[in-house]
């Protein structure tokens, strides 16, 4: 029934698209694309702050529902799920609390530094100003999605993580997390 679902709004996506088509419509569609990549980023920042701050990286999670794929990369257990909009990071043996905030913090600016690079590389001009040319608009559209994440992620705000099993759990988000740890409530 998801997959119906899915398939529908993804076929109304693709009928606005091509109903008067001009290439700023294509930006919604690029956010969505650009949305897995940077999750991606997101969670190897969590995973390489915890490394360098001495810390352990138990396992990298990408996604919700069934899980798809597991494996080690670079010594780390990663696991893909159906439904790649969230992840998470299990780290260990991150000692102190300003440490242990840098690490939440890592992943948020890990997005924002995506954005950086992009502003870096084609100017805050073209970023920031109206364009049809589809390349622009893909970068925009990467700069949009990385910002929005990080900044939801910083909101302080407790999520619903479930495991493969269906199993759910509350547990703190980024910004959460970070005043966890700042005021030793982990």
């Amino acid at each position: 029934m998801i997959r119906f679902i899915i398939l529908i709004v993804f076929g109304l996506f693709a009928g606005e698209i091509a109903r008067d088509f001009t290439p700023p419509k294509l930006a919604a569609g690029f956010v969505v694309i650009a949305w897995v990549p940077l999750l991606v980023i997101h969670e190897l920042g969590h995973a390489v702050a915890a490394r360098l701050l001495g810390g352990h990286v138990a396992g990298v999670v990408i996604g919700f529902g069934r899980q798809r794929w597991s494996g080690r990369v670079g010594g780390i257990e990663f696991e893909w799920r159906s439904i790649p909009i969230e992840g998470f990071t299990l780290t260990r043996g991150v000692e102190g609390r300003f440490s242990r905030a840098l690490v939440y913090l890592a992943g948020p600016v890990a997005e924002i530094a995506v954005s950086g690079i992009i502003v870096v590389v084609m100017g805050f001009d073209t970023v920031t100003s109206p364009s049809n040319s589809v390349i622009v608009i893909g970068a925009q559209s990467v700069c949009i999605a990385a910002l929005v994440s990080a900044v939801v992620n910083l909101i302080p705000a407790e999520v619903s993580q479930g495991d493969s099993e269906g199993n759910q759990e509350f547990v703190a988000n980024d910004g959460l997390g970070m005043i966890r740890s700042l005021f030793g409530h982990y």
